[in-house]
């Protein structure tokens, strides 16, 4: 049964074997650990490791661009991780002295932040002081004195005439000097009688004039700009010795990622020891563990200390067993698809099974291409081999892989190759193909959805069989069954109308037969026959649902003429570029790569999603609920490495 049958569990034991134990249980990862219902354990060193963690974190992250190492697109997603054994990450945490290291990191860094803060700074002050060079005063000097005051600003070009010959009739006093013109821009440098300071700063505030504030210094703008030169010219030498003191880290980088590693182990056995229920002597865990696991934790529990013990207990009221499921390794990829919707419950049935063969027959209708079906196997499998991947990350590439598998077929049976035009294949190959989307859409019409058809009944049947095997005979019967019966015969009188059948009489007899069991059966939970009638006969509207989902399925034959189309017309146009003297060759095979690559990716996209759909929405739909918790088993994990 792919939905595994799962135990509650309590885990008890002397605290002089607690950290053996639960290191067990970790490198078992059978076990879901819960919290002791009447847990009196106070929260424990969980924060500190994880801001520990954190520290080693930032410390790899200020290590990783110095590295010059170049990840791919694909490595960006999937990195590589180097496979060690625990007892590495042990010994690397005792001979290492990691806190050191991510001690003398963070005050570089700081120091670094600092010479950092310092450049902008002098970078601004030099911004502020080129439109001030031709100024031969020293920067101190412009300030107020005992009997006139100097103040620098600036002004838009247009508005100086208008500005002077207003300041020249209110204070006849004041000297006004133009520093300097830049852009549309002019700097001045106004002088003032001391004790026409308030008038004139009002009259400056009216006005279109910014005031600015220049640094106070002995020497003139222009020397003041040579020596920030020289401070930046220092600031940027002591950033690179800075720099290449943490680059002498880098070393230690595979050491932080051990240790990383290693505090995150322990940091997952604090959160469980922070579960337990304590004694003086004694703690005690509850959990939940796969039915089938139980004999070999108990065993392994016995070997590694006789001071613990592992016993099945009963659920609490309205507890829920979480979701595990094992499939065979064939629709192992396709519990992706599961997933995405959501596991199913203890009493549920696993859909990963009957929605393989649907979903991998999609898969293949859509793209049905030889080339792009050779293509996406190759380099899914590629990837598999090579990559590093999570569980989700090995599931996609083996569907995508199974599913480059049945584009082959799907290709062959459709005569497309790189959609290139059927006239111009090998006779041996065209003796294959058994379909043309393009010239008989139809036909691929009427397969789309006939295999609508045959899911939507699949996916009742399921229903059907569920129900049965877990003892409701009256919803299976009258939910499922008669549905079934229903739209079969519906099917058989369609089928039979179209084609002239003489047992279309016979099927539309049996059509009014089933139609008239939903119309007793559907509304019999309502009170009152009159209710019970009514809702019987608008049961029946259901039957535009069904016919909703089967016209959904005509998608198939969309994204497979689309797919076909777009690629022939990139033969077309690389064909048209073939008679260009001298490039013509090498713009054609341009355009054949980039825009095959182009199609395959968009379409392998298209099959990948409405694929999905059909099962999710019109499959699911019928008998799918979704309604399991995952199972997730106390185990290592681990961000840098693989724990053997």
């Amino acid at each position: 049964m792919p939905v595994v049958p799962m135990l509650k569990v309590a885990v008890g034991g002397h605290r002089r074997a607690e950290t053996d134990i639960i290191t067990y249980l970790q490198k078992q990862g059978t076990v879901e650990l819960t919290a002791w219902p009447e847990q009196i354990t106070p929260p424990g060193q969980t924060n500190a490791l994880e801001l520990e963690m954190v520290e080693v974190a930032h410390a790899i992250n200020l290590l990783a661009p110095l590295s010059g190492e170049k990840k791919s697109f694909i490595e960006s997603f999937a990195p590589y991780k180097e496979t060690v054994t625990e007892e590495l990450l042990q010994q690397t945490a005792r001979e290492f002295d990691w806190r050191a290291i991510v001690t003398k990191l963070k005050a570089l860094e700081a120091e670094l932040a600092n010479l950092r803060n310092l450049e902008r700074s002098l970078l601004a002050e030099s911004e502020q002081l080129k439109p001030w060079t031709p100024l031969p005063e020293t920067l101190d000097r412009l300030i107020c004195q005992e009997k006139t005051c100097l103040i620098t600003g600036a002004i838009k070009t247009k508005s100086l005439a208008g500005f002077q010959v207003g300041l020249a009739k209110e204070f006849p006093a004041t000297a006004l000097q133009v520093v300097n013109s830049l852009r549309d821009t002019t700097y001045l440098l106004l002088c003032h009688l001391a004790n026409e300071s308030n008038q004139v700063n009002a009259y400056i505030n009216k006005a279109a004039l910014t005031r600015l504030s220049l640094p106070l210094s002995p020497r003139t703008p222009a020397a003041e700009l040579v020596e920030l030169s020289r401070l930046l010219a220092e600031n940027r030498t002591d950033q690179a010795e800075i720099w290449a003191q943490i680059k002498a880290q880098l070393r230690h980088r595979t050491s932080l990622t051990y240790i990383y590693d290693h505090l995150f182990q322990l940091s997952l056995r604090q959160a469980v020891k922070e579960k337990m229920a304590l004694t003086s002597s004694s703690f005690f865990l509850t959990g939940w563990l796969p039915r089938e696991k139980l004999a070999a934790v108990q065993q392994g529990l016995k070997k590694i200390t006789p001071l613990a013990e592992i016993t099945v207990s009963a659920p609490t009221a309205g507890e829920v067993p979480p979701t595990l499921i094992k499939n065979r390794p064939i629709f192992y990829p396709f519990e992706l698809i599961t997933r995405i919707f959501g596991l199913p419950g203890q009493h549920e049935i696993d859909p990963t099974g009957p929605l393989a063969f649907f979903y991998l027959s999609f898969f293949a209708i859509c793209l049905s291409d030889v080339g792009y079906g050779i293509i996406l196997a190759l380099v899914s499998y590629y990837y598999y081999r090579k990559l590093t991947l999570s569980e989700g990350g090995k599931k996609l590439l083996l569907l995508l892989f199974w599913g480059g598998l049945a584009t082959i077929v799907a290709g062959v049976i459709t005569g497309s190759y790189f959609a290139i035009d059927s006239s111009l294949l090998p006779p041996a190959l065209k003796q294959l193909q058994l379909i043309d989307p393009i010239k008989n859409p139809l036909n691929v019409l009427v397969l789309s959805l006939l295999i609508g058809v045959g899911q939507n009944i699949t996916g009742l049947s399921l229903g059907f069989y569920w129900k049965m095997k877990n003892k409701e005979y009256e919803v299976a019967i009258f939910d499922y069954g008669f549905w079934i019966y229903f739209l079969l015969a519906l099917v058989a009188y369609v089928i039979g109308a179209g084609t002239g059948s003489p047992l279309t009489g016979i099927f539309a007899q049996l059509a009014l037969i089933g139609a008239g069991l939903l119309v007793i059966t559907q509304g019999r939970n309502e009170a009152g026959l009159v209710k019970k009638g009514l809702f019987g006969l608008l049961s029946l509207y259901r039957t535009t649902g069904f016919l909703g989902d089967t016209l959904s399925y005509s998608r198939l034959l969309a994204l497979m003429m689309t797919t076909s189309i777009i690629g022939m017309v990139i033969n077309i146009i690389a064909g048209m570029t073939r008679g260009i003297p001298v490039v013509g060759y090498i713009i054609m095979a341009a355009i054949l790569v980039i825009g095959h690559l182009f199609n395959l990716v968009i379409s392998v996209l298209g099959a990948f999603i409405h694929s999905a759909r059909l099962q999710l929405v019109e499959f699911f739909g019928k008998f799918y609920e979704g309604s399991g918790r995952e199972f997730r088993p106390f185990r290592h994990e681990t961000k840098y490495v693989i724990i053997k």
